[in-house]
């Protein structure tokens, strides 16, 4: 991983990349375009999918009863990512972690390994959500990740024997960068990050649940069975 990824600090990748309803919780204003590159003409990237593959692994780390816990991913996709209007992606997108493993304390725990819905071994699924560019305080072009409904980006499902639990969510906000502040400038593939603004944590809002996930995924736009150079911006 280059210098750009090593300041990865933080919640929230996961997955994957969706937001909002008009006016993020920085006060910022949605207004944002998809911008696609087609044969040397630029048009709006409305209908086209977003897609999402490995930089570097995801990894959940929190801690829940005092025990430090590891969640790491080394597989991502996003499912269901339309671009829609004034640079969103539509509702319903979710993205799939596949391969995770669990460290319970630095150890490797088998009986923690995420389950999805019981039996996809290894698998977590994100609850559907939806995404929008925006631009906050500092002027910085991000997209805000927001559930469909509540604040669960997702639920951990772990099986009986684990001692931390059975399910475990991710609740907060989550705010994606561009690693390489390129979001202006078309390209094939983007690299995206957690962002500033971001706060999670598992189970509950309190200091000792705070959640951080280090990783990156390289972000591409489908158009019509052909992927795109594209560019994006909150207005």
């Amino acid at each position: 991983m280059n210098q750009k990824k090593l300041g990865i600090k933080a919640l929230g990748l996961c997955a994957l990349i969706f937001a909002v309803t008009g006016i993020a919780s920085s006060g910022a204003q949605a207004a944002g375009t998809w911008l696609v590159l087609e044969g040397g003409t630029v048009t709006e990237g409305t209908g086209g999918e977003l897609t999402l593959e490995t930089d570097t692994k995801v990894i959940l780390h929190t801690k829940i009863s005092g025990v430090a816990i590891l969640f790491e991913c080394p597989t991502i996709k996003i499912i269901g990512a339309k671009l829609g209007t004034a640079g969103t992606i539509q509702k319903g997108a979710k993205v799939k972690y596949s391969g995770c493993t669990t460290k319970l304390n630095d150890s490797d725990s088998k009986p923690c390994e995420p389950n999805n819905a019981g039996t996809e071994p290894g698998v977590l699924v994100t609850k559907p959500g939806h995404a929008a560019f925006v631009l906050n305080a500092a002027k910085e072009e991000l997209i805000e990740v927001t559930p469909d409904e509540g604040e669960t980006y997702w639920t951990i499902e772990i099986g009986k024997e684990c001692s931390i639990g059975t399910k475990i969510p991710l609740i907060g906000k989550l705010f994606l960068k561009d690693c390489e502040n390129a979001f202006l400038t078309h390209l094939e593939k983007h690299l995206v990050e957690e962002g500033p603004e971001t706060e999670m944590w598992t189970i509950s809002k309190t200091e000792e649940h705070k959640a951080n996930i280090l990783g990156s995924a390289w972000s591409k736009v489908l158009v019509n069975g052909t992927f795109r150079s594209f560019a994006g911006h909150a207005g």
